[in-house]
Parts: C-alpha cells; sequence; structure tokens
C-alpha cells in the first residue's frame, strides 16, 4: 500500500502539508489548501441571501443585484456573515436610490466588482443558502466561486506536477489527513475505492451538499448538525466539506496522476488486512522522494551558511588589533571607550549612585508583582538604603576580608555585584550616570 497521506504524527506525504514518514517536518510546500475555495462557496451563500433579503423588502432586481455582490466581495475581502449582510444592505439601499439615474446606476454596479449572482437565479435557493444544480457542470453558473476554485487548484498542481509524476501512476494508497478525511466521511470512508468509482462518488457528493438533500447532505447534517453554528450559519460548516471535495476532484481528474484501477482508502488508520494474511506493509515513495529534495536543499543551505560564516571569521580578524591570543587584548572594550574616563573620588562616589542603581535593576531586571514600585527611589531609600545591603552581605565580607582583600573592595564588591545587571546595561549604553560604580568594581576587583 502506498502511503499517500496520514493523519497524526505519522507520516503525510500527500499535496498538502507533504511530510517525510522518517521525520514529520514539511520539507516541500505544495500550496494546495482548500480555504480558497471555501470562501467562495461562502461568498455565494452570502450573496444569495442579500438578494433574496433585498428581494423581500421591495427592492428592484438590479439594486437586488447590486446587494448580492456587495455581500459576496466583503466575505471575499475577509468579513463575516452578519457583516456581509449589513454591507450587502446598504448597497442594496444605495443602487435602489439611483436607480432615478441609470447612468449613476451603471457606475455603481460596476464598482461592486464583477457579477455573482442575478436577482433571478437568487430566488432559486433553499433556506440554507444553497443554489440547487444536478451536476457539478450544472451547479458552477448558480455557483460562480466553483469554476475558478476549480481552475486554480488544477493550475496549482500542474505547477508541482514534477514532485509527483515521477512516481505516477499511483496504483494504491491510503488518504488519510484532516481535509481528506472530513470529505470522505460524506460518504466514502473507510472502504477501499477504485478512483473511476470515486470520481462520479465525489461528484455527487458535491452535488448533494449545494442541493442541500440526498446521502451527502445527511452525512454533513450527521457531521456538523449538533455544532453551535449550523442552525444559523450552516454554510460555514459544509462549505468546508464542499471546498475539500472540490480539491478532491481536481487531483483525481489530474491526468496521469493515479492509474484507473488504482485503489483508495480513507481513513486515520492503514485498512485492516484480509482475513488470515499478515499486516500490510506501509511505503511512502513520495516521502521518500521529498526527503531527499529537502537533503538536497539543506545541504546547499548549510554549504552557503559555512561559505558565509568563513568571510565573516576572516573579515574579524581582519579588523581585531593583535595581541597575545591567551589573553583578553583584542577581544574587550577599555572601560574608558564605553564611559569615558573615571570620575574623581569615584572610590566613594559610587555610593552616591546606590539609590538610583538599585531602582534600575528593580524596574529593567526583575519580574512579578511589585516590580514598577520597587523601581523608585523613594521605595529603595526606605527598604534598601546601602547600609542595610551591607549589614546583610556582612558574612561574605567577612569571608573576603578574610582571603586578603581590602574591606573597603570587599564592601563594593559585594554591593554592586548585586546589581550587575543594571550597571551592564549603563556601560553598553554608553551612559556615564553609574560611571563611579563602575570604575569601582573595576577598581576593587
Amino acid at each position: 500500500v502506498q502511503l499517500l497521506a496520514a493523519g497524526g504524527v505519522s507520516a503525510q506525504v500527500c499535496i498538502r502539508g507533504m511530510s517525510t514518514a522518517e521525520a514529520g517536518t514539511p520539507p516541500v510546500s505544495m500550496p494546495l489548501g482548500s480555504l480558497e475555495a471555501q470562501r467562495g462557496f461562502l461568498a455565494d451563500v452570502a450573496a444569495g441571501k442579500a438578494t433574496r433579503a433585498a428581494l423581500d423588502d421591495g427592492l428592484s432586481p438590479d439594486a437586488a443585484d447590486a446587494a448580492g455582490r456587495a455581500a459576496s466581495d466583503a466575505i471575499l475581502a475577509g468579513k463575516r456573515d452578519n457583516e456581509a449582510a449589513a454591507i450587502g444592505q446598504e448597497a442594496g439601499k444605495a443602487a435602489q436610490m439611483a436607480s432615478s439615474s441609470p447612468q449613476a446606476l451603471d457606475a455603481r454596479l460596476k464598482s461592486l466588482g464583477s457579477a455573482r449572482l442575478s436577482a433571478s437565479e437568487a430566488t432559486g435557493q433553499g433556506d440554507g443558502g444553497g443554489l440547487a444544480g444536478s451536476s457539478l457542470g450544472e451547479a458552477a453558473p448558480r455557483w460562480p466561486s466553483m469554476e475558478g476554485s476549480y481552475a486554480r487548484l488544477r493550475r496549482l498542481i500542474d505547477a508541482h506536477g514534477p514532485l509527483l509524476l515521477p512516481f505516477a501512476p499511483i496504483r494504491g494508497g491510503v488518504l488519510a489527513m484532516s481535509s481528506f478525511a472530513d470529505v470522505a466521511e460524506l460518504g466514502f470512508a473507510e472502504r477501499w475505492l477504485s478512483v473511476e468509482e470515486l470520481r462520479p462518488l465525489v461528484r455527487q457528493t458535491l452535488d448533494e451538499l449545494l442541493k442541500q438533500e440526498g446521502a451527502g447532505w445527511d452525512k454533513a447534517v450527521e457531521k456538523w448538525g449538533e455544532h453551535r453554528f449550523w442552525a444559523e450559519f450552516p454554510e460555514r460548516l459544509w462549505s468546508i466539506g464542499a471546498a475539500g471535495l472540490l480539491r478532491l476532484s481536481a487531483l483525481l481528474n489530474t491526468p496521469g496522476l493515479f492509474d484507473p484501477s488504482a485503489q483508495l482508502y480513507f481513513a486515520d488508520t492503514p485498512p485492516p488486512p484480509p482475513e488470515g494474511t499478515a499486516p500490510l506493509k506501509l511505503t511512502w515513495p513520495l516521502g521518500k522522494h521529498l526527503s531527499d529534495l529537502q537533503l538536497r536543499q539543506e545541504r546547499e543551505q548549510v554549504l552557503a551558511a559555512g561559505s558565509s560564516l568563513l568571510a565573516a571569521r576572516t573579515r574579524v580578524e581582519e579588523l581585531t588589533p593583535p595581541g597575545n591570543p591567551n589573553s583578553r587584548t583584542g577581544y574587550l572594550r577599555p572601560l574608558r571607550d564605553c564611559i569615558g574616563d573615571p570620575p574623581d573620588e569615584f572610590r566613594t562616589g559610587w555610593k552616591e549612585e546606590w539609590v538610583a542603581l538599585r531602582a534600575e535593576q528593580y524596574l529593567r531586571f526583575t519580574e512579578g508583582l511589585g516590580r514598577e514600585e520597587r523601581g523608585t527611589k523613594e521605595w529603595v531609600e526606605r527598604h534598601k538604603p546601602l547600609p542595610k545591603v551591607l549589614q546583610r552581605f556582612d558574612s561574605a565580607i567577612q569571608e573576603s576580608v578574610a582571603s586578603g582583600m581590602e574591606r573597603e573592595h570587599a564592601e563594593t564588591y559585594h554591593a554592586l555585584q548585586s546589581v550587575k545587571g543594571a550597571l551592564g546595561a549603563a556601560m553598553r549604553e554608553g551612559r556615564k550616570d553609574f560611571a563611579c560604580s563602575a570604575y569601582a568594581l573595576c577598581d576593587a576587583l
């Protein structure tokens, strides 16, 4: 069994989200999504509803047509159902008011975009927002978006044919990605079907969704009927299946992709083996091909990155001053380059900077509640004055003194290491407001 696509964390190697069975990551992006097709169906439904509503309100057929076009364009622009309805209503009223001027009406209709539904077509819609059509071919004129969506899907498949055709004709497989599973649940899940059997079944199921009757529609009601959107906006849900069926139809009708007798099985898990036989062995030739393709691409990127890295290292070496490679010479910036010359009396002046330095430490490098309150000079003066901090570090200061450090340096070091985040930030930013503290800490070290 050639595993063309699978659900969950296993292989996904067919058409959308192509992933290898080995890695589970998408090596090739093949944009064959059905979202645009779904949005087209939603736009058609919105156009029909707006047209009918305008006619019910007593507007002229031309004004109702304008309302339908505006609602359709609103959906295609990303508006929700209720927003599109309001836009269509306003457009219909505006067109009705302009009806006294044929020239103004003609200009208004042209500005609303390409025609989608005429008022006469809209009267044939059912309560759920669908339009009747006896087959995919007959339904297309009543669903203006469908022909364009189908053509787009076919163009994308043709554009990515080189990835698929080396393994054609495909003679069998399991299609179980989430979108395939959605459409399979409308009438052909978990059973083997040949491509020849599947093509008319897909057309019939799509037709039943658009007519909102028949076995396909009953399955859609069973699948989505309990959803909270179904009562008011059922098209949000059945359009998922319609778009998926349109995509599957485009795949099945791609010349040379499937062997006419290929047997396909739609399920989240591999099909059960015939009774008394060993488990089916799954192979994924598409995944193997794409894995190799990904590997070549990654190798090319690594080589390019390596060349860039070597060039950057060479440039760094050219700009680095010569020095003993075992020292810091040429790698660290002198403190004077960061904040200028040391201030007079910096050994004691750092104590005057303490309150502001401690407040900045809280404000910039402390998370959680109370950060804003602690990051004020007033709070620090009350709760973290320097004498209190030195008292807290007294045992550590005593240990440093016992090891040979002067007490003045020990106090400087232990106090300022507690605010090293704010002190380092000030040096990186070239600020001199804590210059005494920076030089005092450097002197102590």
